[in-house]
């Protein structure tokens, strides 16, 4: 089993709300990246269609699944604190979502990040290729 580390959370007060770089940057440092790159951060909810989530938000996926292959989305709201994170990019079902956050509490996100993956048995280890 693989595991995944992340850099140590940033020693910052926490805010009621965080400028989207602030976020941007918060996110990133745990591994996320955003699920669109070709508009800058914060022409970004403007951008996505609608779903069960409101567009005033910013949609980041972990790179690395869990070992089960479920992948981790994180939505990071515009105008007010919080994130949240589900296991779909486009929420269509209270199921999709695993937990949200009312505060930009980076430790916080970062806990809830790290047991997604001891739940579902780690994070997923690539298939190996065969030798030809």
């Amino acid at each position: 089993m693989r595991t995944v580390s992340f850099t140590a959370a940033p020693r910052f007060p926490q805010p009621a709300a965080l400028s989207l770089v602030l976020k941007d940057s918060y996110l990133k440092a745990l591994g996320f990246e955003p699920l669109r790159t070709d508009l800058p951060v914060h022409q970004l909810a403007s951008a996505q269609p609608l779903s069960y989530v409101a567009t005033t938000d910013v949609r980041y996926r972990h790179p690395h699944r869990a070992a089960d292959g479920t992948s981790l989305y994180v939505y990071a709201w515009l105008h007010e604190s919080g994130y949240l994170l589900a296991t779909s990019a486009s929420i269509n079902d209270e199921d999709q979502i695993l937990v949200e956050l009312p505060s930009n509490d980076f430790r916080q996100l970062q806990r809830h990040t790290l047991e997604f993956y001891a739940c579902r048995g780690g994070v997923e280890t690539p298939a190996k290729p065969q030798a030809a």
